[in-house]
C-alpha cells in the first residue's frame, strides 16, 4: 500500500462515488482545491485507490495546535487492513 498527496480531485471523485458517498462531487473537488497537500489516498499494489482522507494542521496559534480530519472513506473490501490509520 502506499500513500500519496492528491492534486487532481477527479480520481478521488471517482473512487468516492463508487464506494457510495453521500458527498457530492464539488465537494470533494472543493476539498482536495481548498488546501493541496492535506488530502490523501491510499493505493493497493494495483494502483487501485482503496482509501482517502483529508489531515489538515493547523499550527499553534497561542492555544496549542490542532488538526481537522474529515473525508476518512475506506473501500469495504479493503476495510480492517489499518488503511485509514495509515492515511493519518
Amino acid at each position: 500500500m502506499n500513500i500519496e498527496t492528491v492534486t487532481d480531485p477527479l480520481p478521488l471523485v471517482a473512487f468516492e462515488l463508487a464506494n457510495a458517498t453521500k458527498r457530492m462531487a464539488a465537494e470533494i473537488e472543493r476539498r482536495v482545491l481548498a488546501d493541496p497537500g492535506s488530502t490523501f489516498v491510499a493505493r493497493d499494489n494495483m494502483g487501485s485507490i482503496v482509501g482517502a482522507g483529508t489531515v489538515t494542521v493547523y499550527p499553534d496559534a497561542g492555544h496549542g495546535a490542532f488538526a481537522f480530519v474529515g473525508g476518512m472513506m475506506v473501500a469495504l473490501h479493503a476495510r480492517r487492513q489499518g488503511i485509514a490509520r495509515a492515511i493519518l
